[in-house]
């Protein structure tokens, strides 16, 4: 299965076809929707079949094994016939909020450059869990710095780093709780201009000018050494076409 999202997170329709399914569930030759995982959610949309029917991608998973995506329908009795030629549309605000999100969450990793025990998507939030005792900016400093790294407009560039020069650097991986794949050669990276630099399968927006102004909205203690972080959007998302 090719996972069209890795090179173009913008892609919000695709035509392709069913190479397995059952009930309530299949799998495309290519896909556009982001499975769940590095603490982003599974995306969600439509699927327009050959007879025109419109069915709701409920959730989007990962299955044992690479490139093993698989769609979940709302309809979970529903069956379509390997073969068929399907078109898939992605909910488009949905995906796009979770771009700007998780862009932003790599800017906090700027602002805040700890190691990152966990983080979470939501469609308007999202937070970040950090091994640090005490952090060494308020609240409204930190706010302050992010919106100034996203309004600064800095370019993000999806690159490749070969498995050999990862290990090599292991500063790079800065998440603890999720490690980069082994044994597929190149490793996905993430670069923000001089800001960010990891190993990263998510999706993200083109430029950081693309984020809308945020909040630190919550700091909460997770323990002796942890903190957890949370952003939000300082006004409702608008999409801009």
């Amino acid at each position: 299965m090719e996972m069209k999202f890795l090179a173009n997170s913008y892609a919000q329709t695709h035509t392709t076809s069913i190479i397995e399914s059952g009930e309530g569930w299949f799998r495309f030759q290519e896909t556009i929707f982001y499975p769940q995982g590095g603490g982003q959610p599974g995306d969600t949309g439509k699927v327009i079949t050959e007879d025109g029917s419109e069915l709701t991608i409920a959730n989007t998973l990962n299955r044992k094994g690479v490139g093993q995506v698989v769609h979940y329908l709302k309809d979970e009795s529903c069956v379509v016939p390997v073969g068929q030629q399907v078109n898939l549309i992605l909910d488009w605000l949905r995906r796009y909020q979770f771009m700007q999100l998780h862009t932003a969450l790599h800017v906090l990793s700027a602002v805040l450059p700890f190691p990152v025990t966990g983080c979470q998507i939501n469609e308007t939030s999202a937070r970040m869990d950090l091994a640090c005792p005490e952090l060494p900016l308020t609240k409204e400093e930190i706010t302050t710095q992010l919106n100034d790294y996203c309004c600064a407009n800095h370019t993000v560039f999806v690159e490749q780093l070969s498995e050999e020069l990862l290990q090599k650097q292991p500063e790079l991986v800065k998440t603890m709780s999720v490690k980069p794949p082994q044994g597929v050669g190149n490793i996905r990276m993430i670069r923000i201009d001089a800001l960010d630099y990891q190993p990263c399968g998510g999706t993200h927006v083109a430029s950081t000018g693309e984020i809308p102004a945020l909040v630190i909205s919550n700091i909460k203690s997770k323990g002796k050494q942890n903190r957890r972080v949370t952003i939000c959007f300082a006004k409702e998302p608008v999409l801009l076409n």
